[in-house]
């Protein structure tokens, strides 16, 4: 749609910005009731911009490191814990 057109593409992206900050300062006054709503809206699209960076660069490897355990995600779809398979576990016998 604004493809070749700059000015366009500059109008809709201020556009969406702007809604975005709006409707996160509507939301955080009228929901949740914050102080200085806008302040903390203004934080939106750098989040948003910040989020779509993870995805893609969620495409980039099959590693996924969760609260200090490594998984690795295997080509059937399932999920391999790999910190684990590395350290042997103690076992206690009585």
């Amino acid at each position: 749609m604004a493809f070749h057109r700059p000015l366009l593409g500059g109008i809709l992206l201020l556009w969406s910005c702007t809604s975005r900050v709006a409707l996160g300062a509507l939301v955080g006054r009228l929901v949740v009731a914050e102080p200085r709503p806008l302040r903390s809206a203004l934080l939106y699209p750098l989040r948003d911009l910040l989020g779509f960076c993870y995805w893609v660069a969620s495409y980039f490897s099959n590693e996924v490191s969760w609260r200090g355990e490594v998984y690795n995600l295997q080509q059937d779809g399932f999920m391999r814990n790999d910190s684990q398979a590395a350290e042997p576990e103690a076992i206690l016998t009585a």
